[in-house]
């Protein structure tokens, strides 16, 4: 995993540009941010919202397929 992560590393951009958003986004998708919240407040832990949301939109899509098929579309 530290091979990919190394890789990953190499590849990012300067700060700024379109491209380190992309680079960001795709980068917290494979792995856990480096930063850390330093109060008690803000606690982060290993499933970060982005990661959950992806959940709930593999989740809803059985649904979504069951709603066509019922509706004939």
């Amino acid at each position: 995993m530290s091979k990919i992560l190394k890789f990953v590393k190499k590849l990012e951009p300067k700060k700024g540009t379109f491209a380190h958003t992309l680079y960001d986004g795709f980068f917290t998708f494979l792995f856990t941010p480096d930063e850390v919240t330093h109060g008690g407040t803000h606690i982060k832990d290993g499933m970060d919202l982005k990661r959950t949301m992806v959940f709930v939109v593999f989740a809803l899509i059985p649904a979504y397929l069951f709603g066509m098929y019922n509706i004939g579309q």
